[in-house]
């Protein structure tokens, strides 16, 4: 029992001295003064990699702080309005002796950096005239730059119809100001002004030759419009054996184009409509391998189409009559005629003739050959009749 006493006499006595060592450090801090810009020592400003850096130490002993460091875009390298807030970083600094080393984003232009007693309700987002300012609560502060925190861009695209459409922007992250941009075509100077975040469009008409845009902190552009692949037209050429025939097709956008069309040593004029096709046809009588597309009074590139040979008819066959061989006539063995001679009527004895009658058929001629060939066949006969009993009277009066 006395040991159980005395184990509890103990906690209670540790409580209360933790208890008291509790309250004495809460109310050491409450007793505390608010820390002011003087309480705090730094070092000089480091600027490298696009970054900001200052390291701060809490030199005297002060309430706990919040302290902040922040970066401005500026129009200026030294102290102007309108300024616009591009980072910050905040460190709470517990007691005498802390230290942190603060490293924010730095833009690459007119700028100011601040650092300040504060945390984020204490950032000014903008820094206008007559507007909020950190004055007393500044324990530093830095002002410089080399250029207008302007970020100007030039983006264009061209058009079937020949004109150019550009489109200026100031919409960057550096972009806190407006900027001027200098366009220059032909005989004309354009400067449209493009406010910061905000972009402006500009046309520029066809047959206006190079375009040059110039402005604060760009490159110097320089555009040459060219045909859009989607613009071009097309040509095709078929041959069928009678005529060639050019299909010339104008894509939609480029307004109406006029064509001139040569094949074969021939030129052949016709107007396309935007988004339309027409045709032109040639002799094939002579026919050569590829067809010449030419724009007149455009910027359109000549075009140069081989002929595809399409299917050409099957001629019909024509319908012609054979004729056959006349019939050759033996010589005779008699020079004399005989009275006797009479008409073969053979078959084989006329002989066709290779003239058409009006209805399609031959007609045959030759009758007085077919006679005089079986006259011939005739006097043969008897020729040999009369040889051969001529014989046999002479024999016998031998005997």
């Amino acid at each position: 029992m006395k040991k159980a006493r005395f184990l509890r006499a103990a906690l209670v006595l540790v409580s209360a001295v933790l208890g008291a060592g509790t309250v004495a450090t809460a109310s050491h801090a409450a007793s505390l003064a608010p820390c002011v810009s003087e309480n705090f020592s730094h070092t000089d400003w480091k600027f490298e990699n696009g970054k900001a850096e200052i390291s701060a130490t809490m030199k005297d002993a002060c309430a706990p702080q919040e302290v902040t460091l922040v970066t401005y875009l500026a129009p200026k390298p030294n102290f102007d309005v309108p300024q616009y807030l591009f980072a910050k970083e905040k460190f709470t600094f517990a007691k005498q002796g802390a230290s942190n080393t603060f490293k924010v984003d730095l833009p690459n232009c007119n700028t100011q950096a601040d650092l300040f007693l504060g945390g984020d309700e204490t950032v000014i987002p903008e820094l206008v005239e007559g507007g909020l300012r950190y004055d007393k609560k500044k324990i530093a502060y830095w002002n410089g730059g080399t250029s207008n925190c302007v970020q100007p861009a030039v983006q264009y695209t061209t058009a079937c119809d020949g004109s150019t459409l550009l489109n200026l922007s100031n919409n960057g992250t550096l972009s806190a100001y407006g900027v001027d941009f200098t366009v220059k075509y032909g005989t004309e100077t354009k400067v449209v002004k493009v406010a910061k975040g905000a972009s402006e469009d500009l046309t520029v008409p066809a047959g206006s030759g190079k375009i040059t845009v110039t402005a604060d902190k760009l490159e110097t552009t320089t555009i040459d419009w060219a045909l859009p692949e989607n613009c071009k037209p097309s040509a095709t050429a078929v041959n069928d054996c009678k005529v060639t025939t050019v299909t010339v097709n104008n894509p939609a956008g480029n307004g109406d184009v006029p064509a001139e069309v040569t094949y074969n040593g021939k030129t052949k004029t016709v107007t396309v409509p935007s988004g339309k096709s027409q045709t032109v046809t040639f002799d094939s009588a002579t026919a050569t391998t590829s067809a010449t597309v030419k724009f007149p009074e455009t910027r359109l590139q000549d075009i140069t189409v081989e002929v595809t040979l399409g299917e050409c008819a099957e001629p019909q066959p024509s319908t012609s009559a054979s004729t056959s061989p006349p019939v050759s006539l033996p010589p005779t063995a008699a020079t004399s005629p005989s009275a006797s001679a009479s008409t073969s009527t053979s078959p084989a004895a006329a002989t066709p003739s290779a003239s058409k009658t009006p209805g399609g058929e031959l007609a045959l001629t030759g009758a007085a050959g077919g006679s005089i060939a079986g006259g011939a066949v005739l006097l043969l006969i008897v020729g040999a009749g009369l040889f051969f009993m001529a014989r046999r009277r002479k024999v016998n009066f031998k005997a």
